[in-house]
Order: structure tokens, then sequence, then C-alpha cells
């Protein structure tokens, strides 16, 4: 009842309710009278799709799911739904404007199996796992993928008309696991699209300049001058064609002693804290050299750029770190024990679920990274001597090592921008092959290691323990890490500038255009700003070192285990306690 006594009428709600149903009604036919498309990029175009295409929903035993249509791409996979979230989602805002939370990219698919109907025996059967060109037979019950996001997706084809089911499995074996880098969707993509050249407003620390403006940056740091002895990557193919060398070390002597280390890869600069010490990068001897003064000779040279003189101290990662094969076992056992899909699953794990992550020795890992980055940046920052991180290759363990030394000494590294120019200075510039390390091609000779994963989750351990000291969040880490799994940015998809080059550019003279693709720093390619606002630390207070806390607070970092976050442990629950690392 009114104030004034009298009724209050509801007909005006009542009708605004029938005008909702109403247009949801007209959402719906339109949706359902209309030929059922995903949108598709530059280069992308339809492979197979299949109607009746049951998802289900996880730890439901395959008891729930949601109809719809599948699509299969030669870019990604798209599942489609006729149900009130395909056409009626007022207010939502779109993660990624080139994806759908229901798109699963290719190359991000870490296996794929068929769940078949044996012939013996309608109700058996039988799981086999889909590798490039392999021959589908018999008939789908269920398609199941792996990604390497750490997502699992089950669907259903046993509605599925007749033949549909192969041709979205062929059609997944043909285009999901490349086995050349030509084969990549990207290289179809750069044809395609209106790319003229990468992101010009970062620098990428593939010319002379961007060196000399990183040296400028830091207070005109001497001892070290900017080379362009590689040019053409006549002397390394694992190298940009200009880098940072000592100044003493005569470039006819460097390009004939480089002959004894591997790979090729002299002694490369890094970063200089204000008191002169240096962080320094140098690869192995060859094993199959006897000329051992050429590395005495490297170090006499890094130890004459030092102001003082100081014999610089070198640090043998290739000792200190796990092996490549044992980070990725590491990582496979971290999958078993964190993608699961039942509750049966879940609860029988949950008892033993600190013991088992602590045998998976992930943690000892990321334990071991941060240590060694302790100690490189007590020796720059106390002791005033320049580090040698050496390493076989020195396209590894050396990019964490180096790039978690800078983070504890340099303020601007723990920016969003500098972050981002860290990562291409020490990985992308410094050749980490994200290609072969990421699994983004299948073949024989690739090593896959996750050594990227290994240092974002070294940073996510710094971010937890000092949150105002970064101005970026979980968000943007778990971000950066998604973008590799795209495979449309050139940032993460080589495994060196050289091959870059080759495959978009061309090493010779040549009529055929070049191939321009994103950089991943360009964020507003993928997301709208109200998105891109997640990637800012409200609690940033721009200290001006890390190492510093990190004295005072050395124990209690490393007694925090990995904890979850929403993407890479979406649906397990953590305890509260956490097991001692050092003990």
């Amino acid at each position: 009842m009114s104030k004034g006594g009298g009724f209050k009428s509801y007909l005006n709600v009542f009708q605004a309710d029938r005008d909702k149903a109403e247009e949801v009604i007209s959402n719906a036919k339109a949706f359902f009278d209309a030929s059922v498309m995903p949108p598709l990029l530059p280069g992308e175009w339809l492979v197979a799709k299949g109607h009746n295409v049951l998802k289900y929903s996880p730890f439901t035993e395959k008891k729930q799911g949601i109809s719809g249509m599948l699509f299969v791409t030669n870019f990604r996979i798209t599942f489609l739904t006729g149900d009130r979230s395909s056409y009626d989602q007022p207010g939502q805002i779109q993660k990624n404007l080139l994806v759908s939370e229901d798109d699963i990219p290719l190359i991000s698919i870490d296996s794929a199996f068929q769940v078949s109907v044996a012939s013996s025996s309608l109700s058996t059967t039988r799981r086999k796992k889909l590798v490039h060109g392999m021959t589908i037979s018999g008939q789908t019950k269920y398609l199941e993928l792996h990604c390497k996001d750490f997502r699992l997706h089950r669907f259903g084809l046993v509605r599925t008309p007749a033949g549909e089911d192969k041709k979205i499995l062929n059609a997944i074996t043909a285009f999901g696991f490349p086995n050349r880098p030509q084969l990549l969707f990207a290289m179809e993509y750069g044809r395609n699209s209106n790319f003229k050249n990468s992101d010009g407003r970062n620098h990428l620390y593939m010319a002379p300049s961007d060196w000399e403006w990183e040296l400028d940056r830091l207070g005109g740091i001497t001892g070290w001058e900017v080379t362009q002895v590689n040019e053409r990557f006549n002397l390394c193919d694992c190298l940009p064609e200009s880098f940072t060398m000592p100044a003493k070390l005569p470039v006819s002597v460097m390009k004939s002693d480089t002959l004894h280390f591997v790979d090729n890869r002299p002694p490369t600069w890094s970063y200089t804290f204000v008191n002169g010490a240096s962080l320094v990068r140098m690869s192995c001897l060859r094993s199959d050299t006897t000329m051992t003064e050429v590395e005495s000779r490297a170090v006499e040279a890094v130890r004459l750029t030092h102001s003082r003189g100081r014999t610089p101290t070198v640090f043998d990662l290739s000792k200190e770190c796990p092996t490549l094969r044992d980070l990725q076992w590491s990582y496979e056992k971290l999958k078993e024990l964190v993608v699961i899909d039942s509750e049966k699953d879940f609860w029988s794990t949950d008892l033993t679920w600190f013991s088992s992550l602590e045998n998976t020795k992930w943690l000892q890992s990321v334990q071991s990274c941060l240590l060694l980055a302790v100690s490189a940046t007590k020796e720059m920052e106390e002791n005033e001597r320049t580090v040698i991180l050496k390493e076989a290759g020195g396209r590894d363990f050396s990019c964490v090592v180096s790039s978690l030394v800078q983070l504890m000494l340099d303020p601007n590294s723990r920016t969003l921008e500098g972050f981002q120019l860290l990562i291409q200075k020490e990985w992308v510039a410094m050749a980490h092959p994200f290609q072969q390390r990421c699994g983004l091609i299948r073949s024989a000779d690739s090593l896959e290691s996750p050594v990227f994963l290994l240092f974002l989750d070294c940073v996510w351990q710094m971010l937890q323990q000092f949150p105002s000291s970064f101005a970026f969040t979980e968000t943007y880490l778990t971000t950066v890490w998604d973008s590799i799994y795209m495979g449309l940015f050139e940032t993460f998809l080589f495994n060196s500038p050289h091959q870059q080059k080759s495959l978009l550019v061309g090493m010779t003279k040549t009529t055929v255009p070049p191939i321009y693709l994103p950089s991943v720093w360009k964020w507003d390619f993928q997301f709208g700003k109200e998105y891109r606002s997640f990637f800012n630390n409200p609690l940033y207070l721009n200290k001006a070192d890390v190492y510093s806390q990190l004295k005072q607070y050395q124990a209690s970092v490393w007694k925090r285990w990995w904890q979850s976050n929403s993407k890479w442990r979406r649906t397990l629950k953590w305890g509260k306690s956490k097991p001692d690392l050092l003990s």
C-alpha cells in the first residue's frame, strides 16, 4: 500500500518481465534460425564440424553436460551451444578479443585421446592417443583433450551424425600437432593480416640502438660496448645480430675463441648495478675442445670491465640447476596431480596432497633458482663483484636466474613495461628456444621443458611475499603464460631471432613479401581496457629493491609452498598449512 493509502500498481513490473521474456525468445529463435558459424581470424578456415556434440561438465562422471556444435578450424576448436548463454549475456565482459572461453587453440593441446567403441562389444571402449597423420578408425564415443594450461575437456560424440566424428578427429590430427614451424597457423595468419611491422613502441633488443639505450638507462655504463659482429648471424645463430660484449676483448680474438664455446656463444652483458658490478651470461666450453685458456681469457676480459678490477664470481648453473629432462619430469608429475576430473580422484588425493606435491620436485626447482638468484645478487650488491652465469648452451636457466637477479636489484624491471623489456632482452633476444621448450612443434629432436613457466612461478612467489614491490599482478603473469599457447605472436613463437627472421622475412633477397605478426606486448590487441586494468597492482609502492627485503625475510620466503591461482588449479581447494622447504 502506498503512503496515500492506495495500492501500488505492479502492472509495469509484469509488463517489463513479459518484454524481457519475449526478447529472450526472439534472441533464441534468431540463434537457431541462423546458420551457426564461429567468427574466424584472417587466414582461418573451417575444417570440420559436428552436430549434437555433448560437452561434459567437470566432476560429473560424464553424466551432465551441454549440447551444441563442435567446430574445428586450422587454428582452434570451438564449441557453440544454443542455450541462453550463447545469445543472452547482458553485462558480461569478454576476456579475450581473439578467442572466447569455449575456444581451444590447437597449439595449446598437450595430448588428445579418442575413446572409441570396440568392434567386439558395444559396451567395451578403448582409448587411443591421437598423433599427427594417424588414421582414425572405429566409432568415437568421447574426445578427450588435455591442454597445456592444465585444463581438461571431454566431448561426447555418440549422437553426432555418422562420419562427422572421424572428420573432427582427422582435422585435429592434421592441424593440431605441427612438426615443422612452417605449418604453424601464425604463418597463415600473418600472410592474411594487415600488420605492417612489429610493435615499435618497445625496445626489442635486436638493433644496436636498443642496447645503447639500455646502457644509457643504467647511467652510461663503461667497460662494455655494443657490437654488430653477429650481423647476418654469421657468428652465432642463437644470439641477436647485435649485443653487448666486454670492450677489452678484441673482436678478432672473440671471433676465434667463440668457436670453442657451446653454440658459439661468447660472453654477453645483461645488467650493471650502480656499484659497477655486472651480470654476464656465458656458455660452457665444448666437450671436444682442448683450449681451456679460452674461458680464462673471457673471464679476464669481463674482469677488466669492473672499475676496481675485481675477479668475477662464476656460477655454474649446469651443476646448480635441475636438468631440462628432470624439470620436464617434474612438470608431468605436477600435471598428474593437478589435472583431475572426478570427485573421487579429488578426495583420494586430498589427504596426501602436500606430500604428493613435494614428490613432484617442482617447488625444489623453484627454490633452487630463487636461492641462486639471491646468492648472485649478494655477490653483486654486498661484495661488489661481477657475476658470470655459466650454462651449457646459455639459453635456459641462465635466462631464469639473470631475470630474477634483475627483478631483485632493478626497480624498473618490476614495472609493467620494465618486466616486458626484461623478458624481451633476457629471453627473446637471447634466444630462449620457446618453440622447443613449450612444445609448439612436435619433432623428434625437440626437448620440451617448462623453463619459462618455472620463471613465472618464481616471480609469483616473490609477488606473494612482497606485493607492494611489483606493479603487475598474478592475472598479468597468467595472461603472459596463456599468450604463449595462442600461437599468434612473434614474441614467443620462435627458438631464436635467427629463426624468426628466416621464417618471417628471409635471409636473402626474395620477391616473397615478408610476414608480420603482432607483438604480445600490444595488449590492446587481445584485451579491452577494462580487462587490462586487472594487470595493474593497486598496492604498488615502487620500493627501491627487493633484495634488501629478502635478506630480512629470506627464511619466510622459502617456507611458502606454491599456492593456487584460479587458472592453474581452478578446481582444487588448497589447505592453509604449508610445509617448510628448508627442513
